[in-house]
């Protein structure tokens, strides 16, 4: 069998939508363009930046788009590591001025927020609808926000709006968070490799988001049953349906076309529906799609077009997951969903779990059972099903979580702290203090996902710890900024009128008076520099080798640094044995008692200093069989050496 020298396969589907505006409306298009940093990557057959590319060809298809209603809006393009740098640059207009002058200084350089983009693209649409969003983006949201869930909640609460994605060089671990969009809103996915795919593709899309020369508008589908085109000429046209007997359906579908019998791909393509252009012969036509693999084949005639529908022998599968909070709407909440395929009760070999980030999922699965789990924070619910093919099975969870927010700051105006540790607690008796420890984060504004109930919060920074108790109910998002005013405290200490030095052992204590008068701080460094809350702490010092204490109650307030100085009113001496005491005495037992007899001091060491509060002592030196001692005062900040043993 000869076949033709170029077997062309291209993408085609039209998608019905419900106009919500007046038929005379024009149809409005916003344009999406990725502003992160990493558009100014290379494809790698093409010299030049991603978003040079880009640039070039939209102001081209800006400039012959007439009186089109166009508007643009970019995201990552003004500030760097800014998840909130979204900005609708021009709504919807004729005058497409603002958006070539725009395209010309579009600068990349900060993250992608997606999400963000998408919400606030649809925002600017209005109410004027159908209307249709063209995304051009190199990559996932990476401001873990999920952009599946944000297609889902944009198809339910606009559903005039058509989102065409044309992604550059995404890897296929990050294709389902960019498919789902297009998915949900009726909309196409391309993922190009170079510069000429890209231009095929945003020429497909405009065509589709954009008025046709004769002035027909976008979304106004034709009076059929079925979405896919009629069949063209010598040529194939085939779509998938869940049964042999079943409608039609639109699916992101990989499709391979072989020749009968072979193993050789001749074509491959994406998309709901498959048009191919083909010299007459058999052939089989594979649809793939999640776990689903069928091959079916098909006869091309002379002149003739042929339709083809395979069953993928499969059902849909739709979870939602319920927010018990009906009275007061929340942001949209992500869930990890886990659809496990199982046999027996055992997940199956040769099929893996599908996991999903979002509220809601409508899946097509191949007929069987499944084992699905809903991950809420620390609460998990499984439900099993089982999936009969063409038909649509309905799993919903109920939420019974909240969620908390936290910051901290130095003031209620201000003053962000980033060093913070946070702690969540909860009551347990079994636990020595009645509570136990069940999350902790570093993250400057964490979010915990927690059961409704009431928890003990404590932000720690510096030496300053807050707490707070806090309620948190099913459907709950509580914000909550817990304020650390913290001043800066030096410590130091004067030892015989000198500053503390690391080799003289001393030792910090810092408690507070506080509540329940916890201790803080405990140190073994010369000097301290800590950052308090306002309030009564006790600061101690200590000198065990030489039984010295030093001590002083202070009071920190807002936003006055102190400077405390613990002083030590000792005085310092340095025993030396005698010529009494005979050669080699430098291994001599010291002790020295105070005035009442009781022993303050003791060494065997060879440099013998001791450090004592003001007054007199006795000192006795022990060397073989050689017993003497001999009195001496000492008074504060005084040096002196005492000779012991000199007859």
């Amino acid at each position: 069998m000869r076949f033709l020298a170029a077997i062309a396969v291209s993408l085609a589907s039209v998608f019905a939508l419900t106009p919500l505006a007046v038929a005379d409306d024009a149809p409005q298009t916003m344009v999406v363009i990725d502003g992160s940093g990493s558009m100014w990557g290379r494809l790698d057959a093409d010299k030049r930046a991603k978003i040079d590319i880009v640039r070039e060809l939209m102001q081209a298809k800006v400039a012959a788009a007439g009186s089109e209603m166009i508007g643009l809006t970019s995201y990552g393009h003004r500030r760097k590591s800014d998840c909130n740098d979204v900005e609708v640059i021009s709504t919807p207009s004729t005058d497409h001025t603002v958006i070539m002058d725009a395209l010309a200084k579009l600068n990349p350089r900060g993250k992608g927020p997606l999400a963000a983009a998408l919400r606030e693209a649809v925002s600017a649409l209005g109410a004027a609808l159908p209307a249709s969003v063209i995304v051009v983006n190199d990559g996932v949201d990476n401001c873990r926000q999920d952009t599946c869930a944000t297609a889902d909640d944009i198809a339910r609460t606009a559903p005039g709006v058509t989102i065409h994605m044309v992604s550059i060089g995404v890897d296929p671990g990050g294709h389902a968070r960019l498919t789902c969009i297009a998915e949900a809103t009726g909309g196409t996915f391309h993922n190009v490799q170079s510069s000429e795919e890209l231009t095929t593709a945003i020429d497909a899309v405009t065509a589709l988001a954009l008025r046709t020369p004769d002035g027909a508008t976008p979304g106004a589908a034709p009076a059929a049953q079925s979405s896919r085109k009629s069949p063209v000429e010598s040529g194939l046209q085939a779509g998938v349906s869940l049964t042999d007997s079943g409608a039609p359906i639109d699916l992101a579908v990989h499709w391979r076309i072989f020749q009968s019998g072979g193993t050789t791909v001749l074509a491959e393509s994406d998309g709901p529906s498959l048009t191919a252009h083909l010299d007459p012969g058999t052939y089989d036509v594979e649809a793939e799609y999640n776990h689903i693999r069928v091959k079916k084949p098909v006869t091309i005639a002379a002149g003739q077009g042929t339709n083809l529908t395979v069953p993928l022998n499969a059902g849909r599968l739709k979870i939602a997951v319920k927010d018990t909070n009906t009275v007061q709407p929340q942001p949209l909440r992500s869930y990890l969903l886990a659809i496990e395929p199982v046999i027996d009760g055992k997940p199956r070999a040769d099929q893996s779990a599908l996991l999903l980030h979002t509220s809601s999922a409508s899946e097509v699965l191949p007929a069987g059972t499944y084992n699905v789990t809903m991950n809420d924070g620390p609460i998990r619910q499984s439900k099993s099903v089982t999936l009969t093919a063409g038909t649509e099975t309905a799993v919903n969870f109920t939420s019974t979580t909240g969620r908390l927010e936290l910051s901290a700051g130095l003031r209620e105006d201000g003053g962000a702290l980033d060093d913070v540790t946070f702690t969540i607690s909860e009551d347990d008796p079994d636990s020595p203090d009645g509570r136990r420890e069940i999350a902790r984060s570093r993250a400057p504004t964490p979010t915990f996902t927690l059961p409704a109930g009431t928890y003990y919060v404590s932000a720690h920074s510096g030496d300053g710890e807050v707490r707070q108790r806090i309620a948190v109910g099913a459907g709950d998002v509580v914000k909550r900024a817990l304020i650390l005013p913290l001043v800066p405290v030096k410590i130091s200490a004067l030892i015989g009128g000198q500053l503390a030095t690391d080799g003289q052992g001393i030792a910090y204590r810092v408690t507070e008076l506080d509540g329940d008068r916890r201790e803080l701080v405990r140190s073994v460094q010369s000097a301290l520099s800590l950052s308090l809350l306002p309030g009564r702490y006790r600061v101690s010092a200590h000198l065990d080798a030489h039984h010295l204490k030093a001590a002083e109650e202070i009071t920190v307030e807002a936003e006055k640094s102190l400077n405390v100085v613990l002083k030590f009113n000792a005085g310092e001496i340095k025993l030396k044995p005698g010529a009494g005491m005979g050669p080699g005495a430098s291994d001599t037992y010291w002790e020295i008692l105070d005035a009442s007899g009781k022993p303050v001091w003791r060494t065997v060491a060879a440099d013998a200093h001791a450090l004592l509060v003001p007054g007199r002592y006795t000192v006795r030196a022990e060397w073989r069989d050689k017993h003497t001692e001999a009195a001496f005062e000492i008074r504060a900040g005084e040096r002196k050496v005492v000779e012991v043993g000199q007859n």
